[in-house]
């Protein structure tokens, strides 16, 4: 009868190192994704967010066409005159190019309207900075055709 026992007692000295092996090969296991998992969601994301082309129009001739734009992409609105030093002629009576009209420094049409302000800072001949502001305010952003080009 001890025969049994000591038989028992050989095959239980044996069984812990295959749970050893397999409680390391888990915590292997368990790294590797815990490293590799993260990794590959932030490869996903740099892929989909700089890599991948997301197209939001697929037809622009189509949606131009739609929108009642024609081939240019002008929807009847005109240009404001220039002198050549970047300055309007500013005409006090407004001028009608198209659905738009014309008035000194602003542009207004049904669906635009853009108002061109210059500002001046500061004292003195070499202090003194102007810059010039435009207010753009569009109801459809076709009418901005090359936004950062």
């Amino acid at each position: 009868m001890s025969t049994p026992t000591s038989h028992l007692a050989s095959s239980a000295s044996s069984a812990p190192p295959a749970s050893r092996r397999r409680r390391r090969w888990r915590a292997a296991l368990v790294t590797a994704l815990a490293v590799l998992l993260p990794l590959g969601g932030a490869t996903a994301w740099a892929l989909d967010r700089f890599v991948v082309e997301h197209v939001e129009i697929d037809d622009v001739s189509a949606y131009e066409a739609s929108q009642g734009l024609d081939a240019g992409g002008a929807s009847g609105q005109g240009a404001t005159a220039d002198d050549g030093a970047g300055a309007s002629t500013g005409t006090s009576a407004a001028t009608s190019a198209g659905t738009g009209t014309v008035d000194g420094d602003t542009y207004t049409s049904d669906a635009t309207s853009i108002t061109v302000s210059r500002v001046t800072t500061g004292s003195g001949g070499g202090d003194t900075l102007t810059y010039y502001v435009a207010d753009v305010v569009l109801s459809d952003m076709t009418d901005l055709r090359s936004a950062f080009a």
